[in-house]
């Protein structure tokens, strides 16, 4: 689920045997695809922005802790689910998404200070949904369309495609890696 938008990240490349066709699909068939899923995502009745909540996140006390754990490879401690975000092997933001609160994500730079905060339609988990970001001061920065756990179509906040999340690889419309990312 986790979708944060940074410019300029690098990826790995997937390895394995995923069956996953983006990078294979013709232009007009992945551009089909986008369009199908900004109907939906736009279409999508918005979610109010809770500020009270977001001001209660907006330092990462547990910030050297959680970084810590997200470069040890741990996904989820006793209170929440973790992701990482890099640059080459550089970690250079992280999210969270308490278990105790499945409706949100919140987003953090390194040094713990609140950047993003995503709602959830329905729970984490609770496929599919739609998930709005907003950066700390409440403005609508992304929407994403979340097929699962490991497939989501994301969006700028007036329907321009971002890319597509594809286990830990964004790929933009042409079927390039424009960043990579760790999941829970």
């Amino acid at each position: 689920m986790f979708f944060l938008g940074l410019q300029g990240v690098k990826a790995e490349t997937l390895q394995g045997g995923v069956d996953f066709d983006w990078v294979n699909l013709s232009q007009n068939e992945r551009n089909e695809l986008v369009e199908e899923y900004k109907n939906v995502i736009m279409s999508a009745q918005g979610l109010d922005f809770d500020g009270i909540m977001a001001k209660g996140m907006a330092r990462d006390p547990k910030n050297f802790e959680t970084a810590g754990k997200i470069r040890a490879g741990v996904e989820e401690d006793d209170e929440k689910y973790m992701a990482g975000f890099y640059k080459g092997r550089l970690l250079i933001a992280y999210g969270i998404i308490q278990k105790n609160n499945l409706r949100n994500a919140y987003y953090y730079d390194v040094s713990g200070r609140l950047r993003y905060v995503d709602h959830l339609e329905k729970d984490y988990g609770d496929y599919p949904y739609t998930t709005y970001q907003y950066n700390q001061k409440g403005k609508i920065v992304a929407r994403a369309y979340n097929l699962s756990k490991y497939d989501q179509f994301m969006y700028g906040p007036d329907g321009e495609f971002l890319g597509r999340w594809y286990q830990t690889k964004l790929y933009d419309k042409n079927g390039k890696v424009k960043m990579g990312r760790t999941w829970f």
